[in-house]
């Protein structure tokens, strides 16, 4: 038991290691993509100024639709992190999260697991992950609906359910159909 803890840390160590290397990269050397970075200025304007607003000086414009991944990106602006950098790091955390899950849930090896690790960075989404948007962090939280629903555990299932929708309001795509189907079979 004692190899296995072990091992899980050497893994969580390289994947962190792995995944601030990327961030720093990415921040450095590329640009985030332009939806993503007006998401960011929202998140720093929202602690420079105390107020949700694209622009500063001028009239408040107000857009920011992904609330909560604004608000978190937000935290970490004020704890000094680098907006974009912190977009990245938390999209990679989410992967070793979300892959961890399943693993767990569906008893992969570990080959079956660092196979649907590396299949994540053929994706496309995983890169759109990587230009600033929440992707990963959403399908974090999508898995765990997924997850909970499966185990029949509704209020599980409804609580991610509201965070996604938070962290992204067209998540309600993505929920209808379990929590519809946990609305009849549980209330009827």
């Amino acid at each position: 038991m004692k190899y296995f803890k072990y091992r899980k840390k050497i893994e969580l160590s390289i994947f962190a290691i792995f995944s601030l290397l990327i961030a720093f990269y990415l921040d450095k050397n590329y640009m985030p993509a332009e939806d993503a970075s007006i998401l960011f200025r929202y998140s720093e304007n929202l602690i420079d100024t105390g107020v949700i607003s694209y622009n500063v000086n001028g009239p408040r414009t107000e857009g920011a639709t992904d609330f909560l991944w604004m608000v978190i990106l937000s935290i970490f602006y004020f704890l000094g992190f680098n907006t974009y950098f912190s977009a990245v790091l938390i999209n990679l955390f989410s992967l070793y999260v979300t892959i961890n899950l399943i693993r767990r849930h569906y008893s992969l090896s570990d080959i079956e697991t660092y196979a649907l690790l590396f299949l994540h960075f053929s994706i496309t989404h995983t890169y759109a992950a990587l230009g600033g948007f929440s992707v990963l962090f959403v399908e974090l939280f999508l898995v765990l609906v997924i997850i909970n629903f499966l185990k029949g555990n509704v209020f599980n299932t409804l609580l991610f359910s509201f965070v996604g929708c938070l962290i992204r309001p067209d998540f309600i795509l993505f929920i209808i159909i379990p929590n519809t189907i946990n609305l009849f079979k549980n209330f009827n």
